[in-house]
């Protein structure tokens, strides 16, 4: 159980916070999920966005222990807290945290410090964006890359891929040897350069 000087600390710079007309403002109005927790890992307060997306009730969270940080990156979260502390803002931090059914999310994390009435840092405040989906999304496009550059760097036959105006995009190895040139000298050139005038009319017919 935490004792009664702990409680009271908390219950300090909790005070020391709120009545902050923008912090207020961002509780109120932010889509986005928004907490703010101390510098040793105490979570003082987060907005409705936050509970929805966490799965806690403000009630289950506020003045626990950093929650919905997963224990091995306890480490890199308080190196986080760290840069916050020094350099009173960050932008873009990119992480995994979790939620109260222990699914995982990746966020981007914005974060500021804030102060009390002498101008020390005694709190954070950070905004979190769900990038799950996206990193998802980059991941299966990475793939993706890999196995057609897998797949086109051991064909026998020259692939080339154009845009809708007729540039080089794309060219297998294969044009080294049938054309002469090197991959890097014909990327972004026209296909004109690689076809004759009268290929390349029958190309634009079908495409």
């Amino acid at each position: 159980m935490e004792s009664s000087v702990a409680k009271k600390r908390l219950v300090g710079k909790k005070k020391i916070w709120r009545g902050n007309s923008q912090i207020d403002f961002l509780m109120r109005n932010l889509p986005d999920p928004f907490a703010v927790v101390d510098f040793n890992g105490y979570v003082l307060d987060v907005n409705p966005a936050f509970e929805k997306a966490y799965g806690w009730k403000k009630k289950e969270i506020v003045d626990k222990y950093i929650p919905m940080v997963l224990p091995r990156l306890n480490r890199e979260f308080f190196t986080f807290l760290t840069e916050i502390r020094q350099n009173q803002k960050a932008a873009g931090y990119e992480t995994t945290r979790i939620c109260k059914d222990r699914s995982e999310i990746m966020v981007r994390v914005d974060a500021f410090s804030l102060m009390n009435q002498k101008g020390k840092s005694t709190a954070m405040g950070e905004i979190f964006r769900d990038i799950t989906h996206l990193k998802r999304e980059e991941t299966m496009t990475q793939k993706f890359r890999e196995r057609w550059r897998t797949l086109t760097g051991s064909a026998s036959h020259l692939i080339i891929t154009v845009d809708r105006q007729g540039g080089i995009t794309f060219v297998n190895q294969r044009v080294k040897q049938l054309l002469g040139y090197d991959v890097e000298e014909i990327i972004n050139s026209s296909l004109s350069t690689c076809i004759t005038e009268e290929d390349l009319e029958g190309v634009k017919k079908i495409s």
